[in-house]
């Protein structure tokens, strides 16, 4: 019985989510703690994870042997835990580097939208802006669930979320889910046009380019299937806005590596989720090395739009899990 089942009936009789409990935690066993163990280093006593530049089509780094970008993150359920078991060691901490909101970051920079452009350069919350435009109202009285509405449709957006799967994933009606997402583009008007534009260079070309020019080609743009034709449509606009996000942070993994060599020998870089960068450094460097890390992670680019990165510091991987 699929989880969504088992999450309706759970409301019903306690066993159903007995049963959801024990699937998590036999997965959490299964695929974390009996076999993260098998892969530490004999001659270091540590896990060495395996990045590959090429594995994943938008240019983003992928971990395996182990996947050490899966471990679970959700301070809600248990597998946090796991987290925990990653130390830093004797005398040194993690520093926490986190990309915010980089993606549509890159969405504003490339749509060059200026609704957009203005809620991150008066330093707004994105999410909140969405949804004061959303519903019409003043920053200060958006609701916490219109927050969260905004926040679901301004993700969604990158990854070509439609009416139907909008409403599935909101549990609203359909029609409220179109309107919503219309409603977004009237208050966005310049990334529904840049969206447009990479569709019709990918009809054009064959392929999209990042903003680096990383190309990926796309052959089912030139399907006559309707639904294999507006996958093509979202793999065309995710690969650019996320393949651009994905080069931010390699040339800041560049520099931050660079800078950490020249005024901190010790530390290294250590892992990166996607959006995120983990640094191991000696107790005594902590706050300095947060700091220059930060700074060099901001300035990587000089675009129209700031980036912004948030820190922590702690002395295993659950402490700096925000």
């Amino acid at each position: 019985t699929d989880a969504e089942v088992l999450k309706a009936l759970a409301t019903m009789h306690p066993i159903p989510a007995l049963i959801i409990k024990y699937r998590e935690l036999a997965k959490l066993k299964n695929t974390y703690i009996d076999a993260l163990p098998t892969y530490v280093n004999k001659k270091t006593g540590r896990v060495h994870t395996t990045f590959s530049q090429t594995a994943v089509a938008t240019g983003r780094l992928a971990s395996s042997n182990p996947n050490l970008q899966n471990i679970p993150a959700d301070a809600s359920g248990y597998g946090i835990e796991v987290r925990a078991a990653f130390k830093a060691g004797a005398g040194r901490l993690f520093v926490s580097a986190d990309y915010s909101q980089i993606e549509l970051r890159v969405l504003a920079y490339l749509s060059q939208d200026n609704n957009l452009i203005n809620a991150f350069l008066s330093g707004h919350d994105i999410h909140t802006e969405t949804a004061a435009r959303l519903f019409d109202v003043a920053l200060t009285d958006v609701v916490n669930e219109q927050r969260q509405l905004g926040k679901r449709i301004n993700f969604s957006v990158l990854y070509g979320m439609t009416p139907y799967g909008l409403s599935k994933d909101l549990g609203i009606p359909f029609k409220e889910a179109k309107k919503y997402i219309e409603r977004y583009f009237e208050q966005y008007p310049d990334v529904s046009t840049w969206m447009e534009s990479v569709v019709e260079f990918a009809k054009k070309h064959g392929y999209v380019e990042t903003h680096w020019g990383r190309r990926r080609y796309i052959p089912a743009i030139y399907e006559k299937n309707r639904s294999m034709y507006e996958e093509a449509c979202r793999v065309a606009i995710n690969t650019v806005a996320q393949g651009t996000a994905a080069e931010i942070m390699k040339l800041g993994m560049l520099a931050v590596r660079k800078e950490l060599q020249t005024h901190f020998p010790d530390s290294c870089i250590v892992l990166q989720i996607h959006d995120e960068l983990i640094v191991s450094v000696p107790e005594a460097d902590a706050q300095a090395v947060e700091k220059l890390v930060k700074k060099v992670l901001e300035s990587v680019v000089q675009w129209d739009i700031p980036l912004e990165v948030s820190t922590c510091i702690g002395a295993d991987w659950k402490e700096i899990t925000k």
